[in-house]
């Protein structure tokens, strides 16, 4: 008891010295460690428990959607309704688009089926796929739409318009005929170096041919239904384009202010006609005083007169049996007097005052 208090007095002092009291607590069994391990593992085991609960919960309910939904024979694709604006068959585009009567609808992944028809058919341009559920697929496509034949410039006399050449849509796309409808026979051949490197599906961006293209959409507008026609361009230098067109003349087109070149171009043939007479060449890369050659009419029926555009068309003298013999050499230019009594179009763009 002396020494307790002995202790307790030195104890005390310290404390007092120090300025502050100190508590010592200390376990004095083990009793109290070992309910408080087992309460911790208790917790442990119920928050395990739990999250098995709930694994287990969600992989019930996933098992039960897809026996319903993926598994269900109510939602087995049964009808599949195809559309298209040009000459691809059904089957070829199922084909691509790897889908059949018989599959889970829902396990058909549209924007997959899209990518596939378009990677599969360069001739289709877009694909629509729309699910109807529970049984049903609507499947679009709309295919390009040729605007004019590749030819290789290197043989030019070779046949261009046949089974295998190659076609080009509006955006410059290489398509292979597959087959020669005739839609195709009146198409205008654009001979070009880029032949050479032409394959299906290839988008083909050199200038001067994607100029090409364009001059001929805006030639089929700016013609109609006039019996001109452009038969070939040929695009050998980086300024111009050289056509030629069924009447026989040889036209030299700029690369820049096109809707220009076929206003003047349907002036001229306009003028021809009304001097009796056939163009021959001209160049319209300059807007005045343009090169112009004149000649005499072809007396062949395969090439129609160089009629005016916007007025109606006379009726067509019936076809001569005989044949007459046609003068090679270029007529002598007609007197600026005669052509300045015509439309002031045509003497503005032949430079007469």
């Amino acid at each position: 008891m002396s020494k307790n208090r002995k202790n307790n007095g030195r104890r005390k002092r310290v404390n007092a010295r120090s300025g502050r009291q100190k508590l010592n607590v200390r376990a004095k069994s083990r009793r109290g460690t070992q309910v408080r391990r087992k309460a911790a593992g208790v917790r442990v085991l119920k928050a395990a428990a739990a999250i098995v609960f709930v694994v287990v919960l969600l992989v019930g309910l996933r098992r039960a959607i897809d026996h319903f939904l993926f598994e269900s024979p109510e939602f087995e694709l049964a009808v599949i309704d195809y559309q298209s604006d040009g000459y691809l068959t059904r089957a070829r585009v199922l084909d691509a688009a790897g889908i059949a009567a018989g599959v889970n609808i829902l396990r058909i992944d549209l924007e997959q089926v899209r990518d596939d028809v378009l990677a599969a058919l360069p001739q289709v341009r877009a694909v629509e796929v729309v699910r109807d559920l529970p049984d049903r697929i609507a499947l679009s496509v709309v295919e390009r739409y040729p605007v004019a034949w590749l030819g290789d410039i290197e043989r030019p006399r070779d046949p261009q318009k046949r089974r295998g050449g190659w076609l080009l849509d509006s955006e410059g796309i290489v398509l292979e005929c597959e087959r020669l409808e005739p839609r195709f026979i009146d198409l205008p051949v654009i001979f070009s170096t880029d032949y050479a490197d032409a394959s299906p599906g290839l988008e083909l961006d050199s200038r001067q041919l994607l100029v090409a293209i364009e001059l001929i959409s805006i030639f089929e507008r700016g013609f109609g239904i006039s019996p001109v026609r452009l038969q070939s361009l040929h695009v050998e230098n980086r300024y111009s384009l050289t056509g030629y067109l069924n009447t026989g003349a040889e036209i030299t087109f700029g690369m820049k202010e096109l809707s220009r070149q076929i206003d003047d171009l349907q002036v001229l043939l306009a003028e021809a006609t009304r001097r009796g007479r056939a163009l021959a060449t001209a160049n319209l890369l300059v807007k005045k005083n343009i090169p112009v050659r004149f000649a005499s009419l072809l007396q062949d029926t395969r090439a129609p007169r160089a009629l005016p555009v916007y007025s109606p068309a006379p009726a067509a003298d019936p076809p001569s049996t005989r044949r007459r013999k046609v003068s090679r050499t270029a007529p002598k230019p007609i007197p600026p007097t005669r052509a300045a009594a015509g439309d002031p179009a045509v003497r503005a763009i032949l430079g007469v005052d």
